[in-house]
């Protein structure tokens, strides 16, 4: 690369860090002064692109729409505070979780909604147009050189606001001890709804300004929102001084990055994955203020328990109801031939055993991972490239000794659940020195970073995926038969069942609740509480990989949104629709998900909003999830 083409990739990763600081200081100051895990700023970020792009088409003025995101983010961002954000304050980082993934679903359907599916071009004014001539030969644009220029003048009037104002005062008090200015006469919820309004606005104006960069769409804020995440663990957790080194730091690594030459079976790898990596060690030996417990399910008694009181049965009797629902609806798909029955009663056992694993750890563990998708994601590549292999008849390796692919379930399934076992036996082993929040990033980075690998490995199909055309082969049974196919997903599923139920039954069981509990007090009375997290992560891992073999084995495809970060968000959404720490929670959720998304599909195409309207409910008022409302707990002793 040449001096000036390197000059020319530092100011456009400074330009880059400069829109992420504009994400990262609002994203940074909520978490800071409100405790909270916010998915849904990308969301706001991409309502500031849509609200600019809607007032600049109509208007004929882009600076109308600058004016105009910056009001819409805001509002909207004001809006939800009051209405959803307010009801999670008091509440554990997964509520928060759930509830801002469900409100990601609710904006970006609902702007599919409103400005349909094709993304909005926004024009740079004609005064901006041009380039600047800077020193060494070096064209610019002038657009660029603003967008620069106004980031920093921003981070310069926010470091005023929170160090010489009074709402600065109150926010740098916030971030201290909440309950001591509210003591002292703050109105709290008003701070918490103007700070939130700002990190929306700003939120808004970085997407009203890289709009006329790239094209205006739905989901656009979400890749950028991963790198926010990065920016505020490296800047430091509520601060905007911290926030802007951290920006300029992941802007310049991610573009300067995504030019470092790369080896012939990879492309547009290094930048992504330098950024989520920098996430990754930056803060591995980190101390936090919250552990991420969460309470047993039968503290978590609803309003709504009370209610549904008349009907509550024992838990050991729902099961059982479960387990017979789980073989008589397939079977009668069967008998009266309905194959895409048993095609989604097959994905509901598949995906409910990925939730068995996340609830594991999640569950009974208190250890909220938001990166199950890699283990899913590595089990379902296994699957794939072994199959893929063994079509094609061509070794996986010749050197230094020769590996065949194979087609044979049986030899599958282990190798699958070796690969996600080591994997979370790797990633368990750093993440799990960190708790909380950090604890939540870390899961996410890893699984984003093999997300990543797998777009950039065209050997296996890249962004496009790896089709396998047929299904592995199984002794006796014909895979390519429905009914077949389920009753191996079936019986797998009942094992993991009943090998779960003895792990938290057992001594080890029990040590990994009371670490949930109380880490403190199980290390006194001798529980080694990292080796029981450490444990309890691979087999969750190990159950993920196996869940995501049988998935690639149920569409004979794998492609790396197994690996996305969504995937992980829907894994998570089982464990608590169907309810934590339930043995059959999570195949209640997905059972419920996967009803709903066939239900609301037949009735619109914008199910997903609705679908995310209901998932906020449920974590508002239904605390224990579906199980949770129908279940009497026992009676202590």
């Amino acid at each position: 690369m040449t001096a000036t083409l390197i000059a020319e990739q530092i100011l456009n990763g400074l330009q880059f860090g400069v829109m992420l600081f504009l994400m990262s200081a609002g994203l940074t100051l909520i978490f800071g002064v409100m405790g909270l895990i916010n998915l849904a700023h990308g969301s706001l970020y991409m309502v500031g692109a849509f609200a600019c792009a809607a007032v600049a088409m109509a208007s004929g003025s882009f600076w109308l729409g600058l004016a105009a995101s910056l009001a819409a983010a805001a509002a909207v961002g004001a809006i939800i505070e009051i209405v959803v954000i307010k009801r999670l304050y008091g509440r554990d980082h997964l509520d928060q979780v759930l509830a801002t993934f469900a409100l990601i679903l609710v904006f970006s359907e609902g702007v599919r909604w409103i400005f349909g599916a094709f993304p909005l071009y926004l024009n740079i004014p004609d005064s901006l147009a041009g380039a600047v001539l800077l020193p060494g030969d070096i064209h610019y644009p002038l657009y660029r050189l603003l967008i620069i220029a106004v980031g920093l003048a921003i981070a310069a009037s926010l470091a005023g606001l929170i160090s010489f104002t009074r709402l600065g005062i109150q926010i740098r008090a916030g971030q201290t001890d909440r309950e001591m200015i509210a003591v002292l006469g703050v109105d709290i919820n008003r701070l918490y709804t103007q700070v939130f309004a700002l990190g929306a606005a700003l939120a808004g104006l970085a997407g009203a300004l890289v709009g006329t960069i790239q094209s205006v769409e739905v989901g656009m804020g979400e890749p950028v929102l991963i790198l926010a995440f990065v920016v505020i663990v490296i800047g430091g957790i509520g601060s905007v001084k911290g926030a802007l080194v951290g920006a300029v730091l992941v802007g310049v690594t991610d573009t300067v990055g995504r030019f470092v030459p790369t080896s012939p079976g990879f492309r547009g790898f290094h930048g992504p994955v330098v950024s989520d990596g920098r996430r990754i060690f930056s803060r591995v030996d980190v101390d936090l203020r919250s552990d991420g417990t969460r309470p047993l399910p039968s503290a978590r008694r609803s309003f709504w328990s009370s209610v549904c009181s008349p009907i509550m049965i024992s838990e050991e009797r729902l099961n059982l109801i479960l387990a017979i629902l789980l073989v008589a609806v397939p079977v009668g798909a069967s008998l009266v031939d309905q194959p895409y029955i048993l095609t989604l009663a097959t994905r509901v056992v598949i995906l409910g055993m990925a939730g068995i694993g996340l609830n594991l750890v999640l569950g009974y563990g208190g250890l909220v991972s938001f990166g199950h998708a890699a283990y899913f994601g590595a089990g379902g590549y296994v699957a794939g490239i072994l199959a893929h292999h063994a079509l094609n008849a061509d070794p996986i390796i010749e050197f230094p000794f020769i590996i065949h692919g194979t087609a044979e379930m049986l030899v599958i399934w282990p190798f699958a659940i070796l690969a996600g076992a080591l994997l979370a036996l790797c990633i368990g082993f750093l993440s799990l020195r960190t708790s909380g929040v950090y604890f939540i990033m870390i899961t996410l980075a890893f699984a984003q970073m093999l997300y990543y690998f797998s777009v950039s490995w065209p050997s296996y199909g890249g962004e496009d995926g790896l089709p396998t055309y047929v299904r592995s082969g199984f002794p006796g049974v014909s895979t390519m038969q429905p009914l077949p196919f389920f009753g191996i997903c079936l019986a797998l599923l009942f094992l993991v069942i009943w090998l779960t139920s003895r792990v938290i039954n057992s001594h080890f069981g029990m040590a990994l609740q009371a670490a949930r509990q109380n880490p403190g007090r199980a290390a006194n009375v001798g529980v080694e509480v990292f080796r029981t997290r450490l444990t309890a992560f691979v087999i969750s891992g190990a159950i993920a990989a196996l869940a995501g073999a049988l998935f690639t084995e149920l569409y004979r495809f794998v492609s790396p949104t197994m690996f996305n970060w969504h995937t992980s968000g829907e894994i998570i959404v089982f464990v608590i629709l169907g309810g934590v720490a339930r043995l059959y929670g999570p195949i209640v959720g997905a059972a419920c998900f996967v009803l709903l998304e066939q239900i609301l599909g037949g009735i619109t195409e914008h199910w997903q909003f609705w679908l995310g309207m209901g998932l906020v409910i449920v974590v508002l008022f239904a605390k224990g999830g579906i199980i949770g409302l129908l279940v009497r707990e026992k009676a202590s002793a």
